[in-house]
């Protein structure tokens, strides 16, 4: 087998030809004679594309974070199929850009198949979420909620909790009592 070292570099090899084909689509897509709004867009969508690929391939650990698929070889095969899509149109150039993201995707699915033990210790850990409950100066709850006194709850001429409790504990059980929750 390959050592999974070589086979690195060539993904980012094939990577970096293919966001700098991006950008080259995006500037040809400028200079077309039915320029229009749409064409706008997809140009600006290649320039952003190819920018991510740049930063996945260089390692900016703050991209990886965030485009955590980028890490994984079927995380690059899905987005490399989803620009290529995006790049088929009835020009020449971008047939073959397409074409060329259509077999890095199946490139990258294979790879994916044979290396996924490898990429897995290879990839920047998953982001952490964020919670108010894991802050230090705040004081975390039980896990049932705030706990409440009785007195709190204890109305005028309403029966205490344990006298309820003892009430509905009484009743017999009945076949209809164990039936599931009616699905509304």
């Amino acid at each position: 087998m390959v050592d999974y070292a070589k086979v690195r570099q060539f993904t980012v090899f094939v990577h970096c030809i293919g966001s700098v084909l991006l950008f080259i689509t995006s500037i040809s897509r400028f200079f077309q004679l039915d320029f229009s709004s749409t064409t706008f867009v997809l140009s600006i969508y290649y320039i952003g594309f190819g920018v991510l690929i740049i930063l996945s391939e260089l390692r900016i650990e703050r991209v990886l974070r965030h485009f955590y698929f980028m890490n994984f070889s079927f995380g690059k095969a899905v987005f490399a199929g989803f620009v290529a899509t995006l790049t088929f149109s009835l020009s020449l150039f971008q047939l073959v850009v397409g074409s060329f993201f259509i077999v890095a995707c199946g490139g990258f699915l294979i790879l994916g198949f044979i290396y996924t033990r490898q990429e897995a210790k290879d990839a920047v850990p998953k982001p952490r979420p964020s919670s108010a409950a894991e802050k230090p100066d705040e004081q975390k709850l039980p896990a049932g909620g705030p706990q409440i006194e009785l007195q709190d709850v204890k109305k005028a001429g309403e029966k205490p909790a344990d006298e309820i409790a003892a009430a509905t504990s009484e009743r017999p059980t009945t076949a209809r009592d164990k039936l599931p929750a009616p699905l509304v």
